[in-house]
């Protein structure tokens, strides 16, 4: 071999050398063979977990349905993974368990099926017998609603709509089953959202530890039981009246820190809200009054959105004149306020004495004037 020959075998080894090793350590091959539309957007994306952003982590373009397509995900942490083509309605979930995953689909016929991974195989047959059971449930309600119409026998219809319950009882049970057997601390994750223990927050707990205890070293489920806990401890715990409420601190509308500890020696009323809330616009509407009518210093005001769309805040409190401390939180549900003040909905709130006593709580906008007179703060 002459040094001109050498030279480009070399250079041609280097570079399959260098490709193969940038996707033979820390990744997932994914071969997908496809019948789609050429000329298509094929891409896979992760599915978030918690306050993730959905990413494309790679794609191609179909070019042929002779070929296969090779993409490449992360496999450093088990997680949920979609393949979609741009258009179609066909999505494509799977998880990386193994090195290599084969993915034959057909989105002329929406259909598609896997080799090689275990925990892709185990969810995907799982959530085509509940499609099936579903759509049995689908057709056994429709029929109730046509014998309801038809006004047949009473104890025909009580016998079906029976029926019906206890087969949507077993739909939901289906799903506890599954998240407490599956293997994979992803496909766990998967169907968690479909797990439904109605108000027995105890059972929920329990089971909600029972997957923390059965993957210790899985992180996204760790932090996913963390805020599940937290949830449960808003319908365990609730402050009543005589209690002393924690502070808390939040932004206001120019982004400054405002702490309701600071109020801890004067009568304060603190309410939740949201934009989006038409039941808590009645309640603004009482609390207005009250804030014009009440003398500066004898009474304040905190408002608390429990919302994400600040300028949509902004445009209401400035629209509207709210001319009392306006908060936000914009994690909501997981934000500071409904975890330390533990409520579950809104609106709600809280009347509270010095040195931060509860001497009230839950007030309807129409009681709001009478209990706010009691104190006698003119």
């Amino acid at each position: 071999m002459n040094k001109l020959k050498f030279y480009l075998f070399a250079l041609l080894l280097s570079g399959f050398l260098s490709g193969c090793k940038s996707h033979s350590t820390g990744y997932t091959k994914v071969i997908i063979f496809t019948s789609a539309p050429l000329k298509s957007k094929l891409y896979i994306s992760d599915i978030p977990f918690s306050d993730e952003k959905k990413m494309i982590v790679d794609s191609a373009i179909i070019i042929n349905n002779r070929d296969s397509i090779i993409l490449y995900v992360p496999d450093k942490v088990e997680r949920l993974y979609s393949i979609d083509v741009k258009g179609l309605r066909l999505g494509i979930i799977f998880i990386n368990d193994a090195p290599v995953i084969r993915v034959h689909a057909n989105y002329f016929s929406n259909k598609y099926y896997f080799t090689g991974s275990k925990a892709s195989l185990s969810l995907k047959k799982f959530e085509d017998k509940q499609l099936v059971k579903a759509i049995e449930l689908r057709s056994a309600k429709r029929s109730i609603d046509s014998l309801k119409a038809l006004h047949v026998n009473k104890q025909f219809l009580t016998s079906a709509v029976t029926r019906f319950n206890t087969g949507l009882q077993d739909f939901y049970k289906q799903y506890i089953n599954y998240a407490d057997t599956v293997s994979s601390p992803a496909a766990f994750m998967k169907v968690y959202n479909k797990v439904d223990f109605g108000d027995d927050y105890k059972a929920s707990k329990k089971f909600i530890l029972r997957a923390e205890a059965r993957f210790p070293h899985y992180q996204p489920l760790q932090d996913y039981a963390k805020e599940v806990l937290a949830t449960i401890r808003i319908y365990e715990l609730e402050f009543m009246v005589g209690d002393e409420l924690p502070s808390i601190t939040l932004p206001d509308q120019d982004d400054k820190p405002f702490t309701t500890g600071s109020l801890s020696k004067q009568y304060y009323l603190i309410d939740f809200w949201s934009t989006w809330c038409d039941q808590c616009m009645a309640f603004k509407a009482a609390e207005k009054k009250i804030a014009d009518k009440i003398p500066p210093g004898k009474l304040q005001i905190v408002s608390v959105a429990i919302d994400n769309k600040k300028s949509n805040w902004k445009n209401i409190i400035y629209g509207n004149q709210y001319n009392w401390i306006q908060l936000i939180d914009v994690k909501m549900w997981q934000g500071p306020a409904v975890r330390t003040l533990v409520f579950d909905s809104i609106p709600f709130n809280f009347l509270v004495a010095p040195r931060g006593k509860i001497i009230n709580k839950a007030i309807k906008p129409d009681s709001l004037l009478k209990i706010i007179s009691r104190l006698k703060l003119n």
